[in-house]
């Protein structure tokens, strides 16, 4: 559906008869207002040119990002309304494409470069092939995945992480002595 416009320009046309804007720069009438009695046609429709074209963009825009009808109907707290209502709607449009899942295991993109980054748990594999799921997968890569320890309480374990495609990764977590271990370990991964 076309929204509806009501505000139009006026004296829109290359052949309209108006002034140049060099003699309405220089025009007593810009600082002055319209005589009383004279009033000359063509600096006339020149400032009407001028706000209606201002207005036509701005309610052309309001009908366009809020998709509501712009009507001449002399209400100007609807008019205001409606234009809180597409400022919010380009601002949301143009300005939030980040997303992100906040969750233990969650994960964040920005919207300008595509860069995600990934945190989460998971319990270290005790086998090579033990692999573990991104919360979603790197479009491309994922270019680097850091582990640590999730608690104090291992002491003596070592933690590495290594990303095995765009979707999966391994943990691994060795105790003291080199061998496997079973424990939780935290990890965060940084792709594209």
């Amino acid at each position: 559906m076309s929204e509806k416009n009501d505000f139009k320009v006026f004296a829109a046309s290359n052949n309209a008869n108006i002034i140049s804007q060099e003699i309405y720069e220089e025009s007593q009438s810009l600082q002055t207002g319209f005589p009383p009695e004279n009033i000359p046609i063509h600096v006339l429709n020149k400032a009407l040119r001028q706000s209606s074209t201002v207005s036509s963009v701005v309610t052309n825009f309001i009908a366009t990002q809020s998709g509501d009808n712009v009507l001449d109907d002399g209400d100007i707290a609807k008019l205001t309304t409606q234009l809180d209502k597409a400022l919010g709607q380009k601002i949301k449009t143009a300005f939030n494409s980040s997303k992100a899942l906040l969750a233990v295991n969650g994960w964040w993109k920005c919207g300008d470069t595509g860069i995600i980054i990934q945190w989460g748990q998971a319990n270290a594999s005790m086998r090579q092939d033990d692999y573990k799921n991104f919360t979603i997968p790197f479009p491309n890569a994922c270019g680097q995945i850091v582990a640590t320890y999730s608690s104090f309480g291992n002491y003596g374990f070592g933690v590495a992480a290594f990303a095995v495609s765009e979707s999966q990764f391994i943990l691994t977590c060795r105790d003291a002595t080199g061998s496997l271990a079973n424990c939780l370990v935290r990890y965060l991964a940084i792709g594209y």
